[in-house]
């Protein structure tokens, strides 16, 4: 029975959908988090939705007929969006960066607590 399917392949097809859908809930939790944009783990989702843009606009062009400027226009863009995002992640997940933030954030509730207490005097 060539065009019959069993219940073990349904419910292997099934199990398939289903870890395919808990790995993008995953992703959707992880990026409605607060909070949650300035990861690494963020970077590599960003970086594979910009390579899936990527391909999309360069097969576009290549099968365009028409020779239209626009989707090389668009690829211009997506580099440069792609070359800003990548620096700015560099910056932020930078040791440094976060280090230099911490202290300012550190310094900045010593001033406010001592403020305060000024005040309660």
């Amino acid at each position: 029975m060539a065009g019959t399917t069993t219940a073990v392949d349904a419910k292997k097809g099934e199990e398939e959908q289903g870890a395919v859908m808990k790995a993008v809930m995953q992703v959707v939790e992880h990026v409605m988090e607060p909070g949650s944009s300035l990861t690494q783990r963020m970077q590599y989702i960003i970086n594979g939705i910009f390579a899936v843009l990527l391909l999309s606009i360069t097969l576009l062009i290549f099968v365009d007929e028409t020779g239209s400027i626009h989707p090389k226009v668009m690829l211009g863009l997506l580099a440069g969006l792609a070359v800003s995002t990548n620096w700015f992640f560099s910056i932020i997940l930078d040791p440094e960066f976060q280090a230099a933030q911490q202290a300012a954030e550190a310094e900045a509730a010593k001033e406010k607590e001592e403020g305060e207490s000024k005040k309660d005097k």
